[in-house]
């Protein structure tokens, strides 16, 4: 009989052999008629042209294609035992449901409902259309409770079921459609040992087409390896690129990493976590090299507005995260918190973070306080019962990066070895924060004071004894920044009604701060300015660099000299010595040679000022006018841009990042730019200088930071 049914819908559509035919699926066909199909070795293509709904446990193997026509569908039905499981069948559909559920209303059918999707589809593309997800609005105005109301009545009411679905059956790549979806679950990928190593690749529309709203205080997505008992098990080669997450103020972390390798995060923007935009999590129980998350690339994103914008929570040896052309700001506690090992961060701003300042003005006496742009602390070593100093982060440098307004340090290095910050632009202003302190932590903080204590165990976990360790960060080399500082105001103001306190210089105040245990810094080829708001200064107490009873620590360091272990300044600092708190002895070779790769200035309203480029030696050893630049303002995020460029008869400037405030043209002399109203406007000339324009209404300090072979033309 089932063949009489089968024969009975059969269209031979007969290519080069039997094996290339097609069944289409019409009225009246049913489960027995795709099971069939299914099995017949003959049969290729199946043709829903009919809803079918399925009762038992349907296997779609590698030599069949599935081709769904007029939004049919396959129907599994909650009450039933109905599932399906793809061996790499293929799928030929739009993006439209072909997977229907019915009767799984209840919360607690999620786990339920995507379970009873398996397997693996061979396409190259999967949409979470296919499972019911749905990103597009259609809005209508319904009567509800006597009331007219406008109600979405498209958009899926939770997409994380067709989003997780896509995602557990996915070869290659999820895509996401132009609109938003909305996630009340989080999605998850675990390795399974031996099968499925593979990570997730989510892909977006773009960020401004592509939204994810999570909706409840939860994780967007979970990426989680096994802990590695005996060896590392990450999963492997995850990508999420081209659409905007927002976690709306309640949801918790964006992206949670547990032992997962070769992640990249390109062109996203996360925004509104509770805590973490980026977290990346460990066992601390385990050896923490096994439960690390390696190799994460963070390219072209915007992560901003989270309570920390990036979150390495346990000391890992070694996550090595890249942090490419990219911008970490307005972030409510601290832009990036890294207390593992080889961070790089290159063309990218991590700017006017710490902001919870700005609405509890006394949130440094709590538990909660911002710590600014960049933060490494001590942490405990974990895994190692005989290894009893705390982990010390290797690796961590910071260049070609704009720090800007952030609060109460730009960088903060407390448990470090070999860091390197260069070829930076730092600039602290007031004019956005409400009684603002100009704190003694210091833009760049190198090193803590506290001596700490933690417990020692035996090889058995007998507790021992308890020992101390120290905040040490030995061997940092700050070299080749910009650093400035910018005081809008000296006396209080009133803005719009509210009275705005003046800017208070703290006695002990300073841009970089040596603390007690921060050994052997290096200081080298910086240029320090202080930008006052009118002709006030900023008073004697207020240092460049300032040294902390810095304590003599060569036990740990036997063959190094007492002179090493002070701080070094040597080649042409920009700096006066009466900015230098020379209580310890600071070694200095040169003063008030002027450092003339940096440039500031006060621009009102349609002023504009053409300034000279230097002559820059490129990497291949030719003088040229032209090189790199950074540009950063009094007004974070308003202004701020990295810029390449080269202007030698062929005027040529290309934009790292930039904010759309900033207007970018070139031109040869002699003709006049044309400006953009109500933008600050750069324009280079091919004779090698700069043209820059601001019309803005109100006046904003700007300032320009030429970096040394970065972004070089070869000639």
């Amino acid at each position: 009989m089932k063949n009489i049914i089968l024969f009975s819908f059969l269209v031979i559509a007969t290519i080069g052999n039997a094996q290339n035919s097609e069944i289409i699926l019409t009225n009246g066909d049913n489960e027995i008629t795709f099971t069939a199909a299914l099995g017949n070795p003959n049969i290729r293509t199946i043709t829903f042209k009919t809803d079918i709904v399925i009762t038992g446990n349907i296997l779609i193997d590698s030599t069949k294609v599935l081709n769904f026509t007029n939004n049919n569908k396959i129907i599994i039905n909650k009450v039933s035992a109905g599932s399906l499981e793809f061996n790499h069948a293929i799928i030929h559909s739009d993006k439209f449901e072909i997977v229907a559920f019915q009767n799984f209303h209840n919360v607690n059918d999620y786990v339920d409902l995507i379970s009873r999707v398996t397997g693996k589809i061979k396409n190259d593309i999967v949409y979470p259309e296919w499972f019911g997800g749905d990103s597009l609005e259609r809005w209508e105005n319904r009567t509800i409770h006597g009331e007219n109301r406008l109600v979405n009545v498209g958009a899926a009411e939770d997409d994380a079921y067709a989003i997780q679905m896509a995602i557990n059956v996915a070869s290659d790549k999820v895509k996401l459609s132009e609109g938003k979806y909305r996630i009340y679950h989080t999605l998850k990928k675990e390795r399974v040992d031996d099968i499925d190593i593979a990570g997730v690749r989510l892909i977006g529309s773009g960020v401004k087409k592509t939204a994810v709203l999570v909706m409840k205080s939860i994780n967007f997505i979970e990426l989680k390896g096994k802990d590695g008992h005996d060896s590392h098990k990450p999963i492997t080669n995850s990508l999420f690129s081209d659409f905007r997450l927002s976690g709306q103020d309640v949801g918790l972390n964006g992206f949670y990493f547990y032992s997962s390798i070769y992640n990249t995060i390109s062109n996203v923007e996360i925004h509104h976590f509770k805590e973490s935009g980026i977290l990346f999590d460990g066992n601390p129980n385990e050896n923490p090299d096994r439960t690390a998350s390696f190799l994460t690339k963070i390219e072209l994103c915007n992560i901003r507005s989270n309570k920390i914008g990036v979150y390495s929570k346990l000391n890992n040896v070694s996550p090595q995260l890249e942090l490419i052309s990219s911008q970490v700001n307005h972030n409510f506690r601290a832009g990036i918190v890294w207390n593992s090992s080889y961070f790089h961060s290159i063309n990218s701003s991590i700017s006017f973070n710490g902001r919870s300042i700005q609405e509890h003005p006394n949130i440094d006496s709590t538990p909660d306080f911002p710590l600014g742009g960049f933060y490494n602390e001590v942490q405990n070593n974990y895994g190692d019962l005989h290894f009893y100093d705390p982990y010390y982060s290797k690796g961590i440098v910071l260049e070609a990066t704009e720090f800007d307004g952030n609060y109460p340090s730009a960088i903060t290095l407390k448990s470090s070895i070999d860091a390197i910050i260069k070829n930076n632009a730092l600039q602290q202003q007031d004019v956005s924060l409400k009684n603002f302190k100009f704190t003694n932590k210091g833009l760049i903080h190198v090193g803590g004071d506290e001596i700490k204590s933690y417990n020692v165990y035996d090889s058995n976990g007998n507790f021992l004894k308890i020992g101390k360790y120290r905040e040490l960060s030995r061997f940092t080399t700050i070299e080749n920044n910009r650093i400035s500082y910018y005081r809008m105001h000296i006396s209080p103001m009133v803005i719009a009604g509210e009275t705005i306190e003046a800017s208070i210089i703290e006695n002990d105040a300073c841009i970089i701060r040596a603390s007690t245990w921060g050994l052997f810094t290096k200081i080298k080829n910086n240029c320090f300015e202080d930008n006052t708001g009118g002709n006030s200064k900023l008073g004697t107490d207020y240092k460049y660099i300032k040294e902390y009873n810095r304590t003599i620590f060569t036990n740990s360091h036997p063959s190094a000299s007492i002179e090493d272990s002070y701080i070094k300044l040597f080649d042409d600092e920009c700096i006066d010595p009466s900015k230098l708190d020379i209580a310890n002895d600071l070694f200095l070779s040169k003063f008030n040679k002027p450092n003339r790769k940096d440039y500031g200035h006060l621009f009102l309203y349609n002023e504009e000022k053409i300034i000279k480029v230097p002559s820059i030696k490129a990497k291949n050893g030719v003088e040229v006018k032209g090189g790199s630049f950074i540009v950063s303002s009094n007004d974070p995020g308003a202004i701020s841009g990295l810029f390449f460029y080269r202007a030698i008869n062929s005027p040529q400037i290309h934009a790292a990042y930039s904010s759309q405030n900033i207007s970018i043209t070139t031109s040869n002399v002699g003709v006049v730019p044309i400006d953009d109203p109500g933008k600050f406007n750069i324009c280079v000339f091919n004779d090698g200088t700069i043209r820059l324009k601001s019309s803005y209404q109100s006046p904003i300090y700007v300032t320009i930071s030429f970096l040394e072979k970065i972004g070089m033309y070869t000639q």
